[in-house]
């Protein structure tokens, strides 16, 4: 299991880093959300996993709570997001998540509250923070329903030790129909979710479900 440990940590590193640079990108030229291709390696076939591998249980999800955003006008969104960015080129990881927490809920224009949402996600992430990156992309995922927001929610969730719940949601993101998906991108998350469906039925002795043939 540590070796998968260690490749996941490589798909979350070039996910997020990718995912920020592009969003940044997208914030300067004013346009729509992008899609992020996201560069992680493959896990080596085969690798065998111990035969007494616990099945995890079931985690609560945190609490998150905002501040509201103060009486008076409309929030300058991109002005916001600029200062996160700017605390982030100064390693101030925490107080860009702080800043964009803060303002969230003042933050209605859809693409900038996406943008705004991804960044803080991406942040717990890279900080192994990731019961709180998951509650983050769920909410990605609400405004921008595509294959990789499902796919950055099972590996967070794997990386958390949750696989019930990380296999469930490489499923669906197998499952869902999305042409801007990379093929070499769904080939390595369904290897991992044949890995899990492994490990799982190992632990348990039942049944697990398994993506539907295409």
């Amino acid at each position: 299991m540590e070796k998968h440990t260690g490749k996941l940590k490589e798909w979350l590193t070039y996910g997020s880093v990718g995912a920020l640079i592009s969003i940044c990108l997208v914030g300067l030229a004013g346009g729509g959300l992008f899609y992020n291709e996201v560069y992680f390696t493959d896990l080596p076939a085969g690798t065998p996993v111990p035969s007494n591998t616990p099945i995890p249980t079931e985690t609560a999800t945190p609490t998150l709570t905002s501040t509201p955003p103060p009486a008076g006008p409309t929030l300058d969104a991109s002005l916001i997001i600029g200062q996160a960015y700017d605390m982030m080129a100064n390693d101030d990881f925490q107080g860009a998540i702080d800043l964009l927490e803060t303002n969230l809920d003042g933050i209605t224009d859809e693409i900038q509250r996406a943008l705004a949402i991804q960044t803080i996600a991406d942040l717990y992430s890279s900080q192994g923070d990731f019961q709180f990156a998951v509650v983050y992309y769920e909410q990605l995922y609400e405004l921008q329903p595509i294959a990789y927001v499902l796919m950055q929610i099972a590996v967070n969730y794997d990386m958390a030790g949750n696989l019930l719940k990380a296999q469930e949601y490489y499923l669906k993101c197998l499952e869902l129909y999305d042409p801007g998906f990379p093929d070499s991108d769904r080939e390595r998350v369904k290897n991992r979710s044949d890995e899990l469906k492994a490990v799982l039925t190992r632990a348990t002795l039942t049944p697990v479900p398994t993506a539907t043939p295409e």
